[in-house]
């Protein structure tokens, strides 16, 4: 019985210990939508994406173009693991040369 007692303690430690970690990584999580996968992209608001776009790229202009351009690389099929600043790297890019011709 005091062998019971014992296990059933440290199984008890032990969850809690986890369940600790598990609250603390997720709470911890990336919160701003400029370091995070395009995946996250598809799940903010539109007030938050133009806020991105607008940290992103320094300037107000062209922003909701730039946030159509996200919009559609998010759905593309292999766009889920890449970073929302390449992305925008690459619309600002496509714009700048849009602009020019």
């Amino acid at each position: 019985m005091k062998t019971i007692k014992t296990y059933l303690k440290l199984f008890i430690g032990i969850a809690v210990l986890v369940l600790f970690a598990v609250v603390f990584l997720s709470s911890n999580r990336a919160t701003d939508l400029e370091n995070s996968k395009m995946n996250h992209w598809q799940e903010a608001p539109l007030e938050r994406r133009s806020a991105a776009v607008k940290i992103l790229t320094g300037t107000e202009e062209g922003a909701d173009l730039m946030v159509q351009c996200l919009d559609k690389i998010a759905i593309l099929p292999d766009a889920k693991t890449m970073e929302v600043r390449d992305a925008a790297a690459l619309c600002f890019i496509g714009i700048q040369l849009k602009e020019k011709i």
